[in-house]
């Protein structure tokens, strides 16, 4: 199964990852749909548009980690953590 049918999509996938992040750090979540609408602009074979789409996720991600605090960070860890199942490693 092709996942990843081109380097494009693949690279595209990693920036949707990061963008996705940089939305759900602040609380935001990027729903299927939303996403959908948006890669609706964005062709996997056409390099400028696929490394602006990155520029622009990269963008939101530092504008998102440089707005947390450390008591933010505190609470996305711990949230992130639960979503997986693993445990607070300082209640060991």
């Amino acid at each position: 199964m092709d996942v990843h049918p081109t380097i494009g999509a693949l690279i595209l996938h990693c920036f949707w990852a990061e963008l996705f992040y940089a939305h759900w750090m602040r609380g935001d979540i990027l729903s299927p749909d939303r996403m959908k609408k948006q890669s609706e602009s964005l062709a996997a074979d056409k390099a400028d548009q696929v490394f602006a789409f990155g520029h622009s996720a990269r963008k939101a991600m530092r504008e998102a980690t440089s707005a947390l605090a450390e008591v933010d960070w505190e609470r996305l860890t711990i949230s992130r953590c639960a979503v997986f199942g693993w445990r607070d490693q300082r209640e060991s």
